[in-house]
């Protein structure tokens, strides 16, 4: 976390080569695609989180709560039913089964 103003600066300068990093990596993760899914492509909700990331953050958690509590138990379903997915995928390819 930068204290001083010329650290501060420094992150600030080093941000669109960060943003360039990103654009070149192949791999997203499926947060990433779902919130650029969510959110309209004008918005650089990158760049916010990683200038204002304790705002970022509670907002996050706020929208989880409230999520969480309005959708908890269908929320629970579908990560239980991924968590078993995933762990029988790669438990087959452990045991050298075929996956299709």
């Amino acid at each position: 976390m930068p204290t001083t103003p010329e650290e501060r600066f420094e992150l600030e300068a080093e941000a669109p080569e960060l943003d360039e990093q990103l654009e070149d990596y192949d791999e997203r993760s499926l947060a990433d695609e779902l919130i650029d899914d969510l959110l309209p492509p004008e918005l650089d909700w990158r760049r916010l989180v990683r200038r204002y990331p304790v705002p970022a953050l509670l907002v996050a958690a706020v929208g989880g709560y409230l999520l969480g509590r309005s959708r908890g138990p269908a929320i629970v379903e579908a990560v239980a039913e991924l968590a078993t997915a995933q762990i029988s995928e790669r438990v087959g390819a452990f045991a050298g089964e075929d996956p299709s």
